[in-house]
Order: structure tokens, then C-alpha cells, then sequence
């Protein structure tokens, strides 16, 4: 399972109005994709500011001068930018080059090792969405076992994975095994207790997690309460 980027925008959008309200002028620089596109389009239809400037980059780009001048010399005052390939890490990269003093918004893969690895320094001060393993009894076991097996602390491919697997067998035991008793079962998820926090599941399949916001500092993300 993965969260939708509707919900992302909207925890974000909810930090914006709360923390950030005098932020009224915004560029989207998004990857070009179907998740990139979407939460591009969520986030401009529900911003109660403006957009002065969006661009998308192909999952591949290397080159972010052209895009980073554009917001250099924009009247914006603060930047979106989405991605999760290789291609995210050069973009903040060239943005921290061209000396861009904007603060800096992103989602979940932000908060992913490879990309905080990749970024280096460039990451540092961003603001984004993020899952986070909470200091219940059962997440803390997890992350107990996790640690013994592999010494180190579980990232959020395997945080996702087990999420996944618990739930999937919680439904088999409730509904039953066969494939239709699993996807009904999956659509009456409400408020499932995980290690995330709750978890519901929407009637089109869309994922709604406890989503926080994370501020990478010194190469690592934490909370920000608000």
C-alpha cells in the first residue's frame, strides 16, 4: 500500500495555513509524471494563494538551470517541489547553487535515505509530508526486532511492508482468504490501528495514513509539532 498524494497536499496545505499563512505566492517545480502531475494539480486547486510559476522535469533530467533561474528571478515566496528519482537530489542541488533563499516544501520521498544521501546539504531545512513509526507498544516491538535482525532502523520501504502484511492478514481473518474477500475487506479499513498510526482505506483503493510533517535536520528527518 501507498498513500495518495491528495493526502499529502492536504497535511500540507494544513501546515502552510497554520505555520507559513504569510507564504502567498508559490512555484511548483513537480516530476512529470502521474504522482508528480497529480499532486501538482491537487495543490493549485486547493492553495488559497497564487501560482506564479510552474514546471515539470522529466524522471531523468540532469540539467535544472533553466527551471532554477526561472524562480530565481519569479516574485515568489515559497517553492513546492515534488519528486523521488535521482533527479529530485539534483534539483534542490542546483537550487541551493543558484542561491534560491525560498523556503522549500516537498512530500514524503524527501524524506526517503537515498534522496536525503543524494541531496547532501541541499536538502537541509525542507519541510515535508512523512510517516513515522509511532511509540505504541506493537511499532516499538517492531522496531526492536528490526534492529536486532539488521542494526539498523527500519526505513520506510520496510515501515510499509510490514504495514502491509499485518493489515493484509487482519482482513483475511475478518473477511477470508479469496481474492473478492480481500479487496471487499480492504474497502471497510477504517481507523486501522498500525504502526504508522490509523489507517483507513477509501472506496476507490486511496490510502489514508497518519501523515506528519518532517523537517530534515542534519541529514535527518524530524517532527515538527504544530
Amino acid at each position: 500500500f501507498w498513500l495518495s498524494s491528495d493526502s499529502e497536499v492536504e497535511k500540507l496545505l494544513d501546515f502552510l495555513n497554520k505555520k507559513f499563512n504569510n507564504l502567498k505566492k508559490f512555484a511548483i517545480i513537480y516530476i512529470n509524471d502521474e504522482y508528480g502531475q497529480g499532486a501538482k494539480e491537487k495543490f493549485k486547486k486547493d492553495f488559497s494563494g497564487e501560482i506564479l510559476l510552474e514546471e515539470g522535469y522529466s524522471p531523468q533530467e540532469t540539467d535544472f538551470k533553466t527551471i532554477s533561474t526561472k524562480v530565481k528571478n519569479s516574485n515568489v515566496d515559497g517553492i513546492l517541489v515534488i519528486g523521488y528519482t535521482p533527479a529530485f537530489a539534483a534539483l534542490l542541488k542546483q537550487i541551493k547553487e543558484m542561491k534560491i533563499d525560498k523556503p522549500l516544501f516537498s512530500f514524503v520521498p524527501a524524506t526517503f535515505r537515498p534522496i536525503i544521501k543524494a541531496a547532501g546539504d541541499a536538502i537541509e531545512g525542507v519541510y515535508a509530508t512523512g510517516i513515522i513509526v509511532s511509540n505504541t507498544p506493537q511499532a516499538q516491538d517492531f522496531v526492536a526486532k528490526y534492529k536486532s535482525k539488521y542494526n539498523k532502523d527500519p526505513d520506510v520501504y520496510a515501515v510499509n511492508s510490514y504495514e502491509t502484511m499485518q493489515l493484509l492478514v487482519d482482513v483475511m481473518r475478518k473477511y477470508g482468504s479469496s481474492n473478492e474477500a480481500i479487496r471487499s475487506g480492504l474497502r471497510k479499513v477504517k481507523n486501522y490501528p498500525g504502526i504508522t498510526g490509523n489507517l483507513s482505506i477509501k472506496e476507490n483503493g486511496d490510502v489514508i495514513f497518519d501523515v506528519k510533517i518532517l523537517q530534515i535536520q542534519n541529514g535527518v528527518p524530524v517532527l515538527i509539532n504544530y
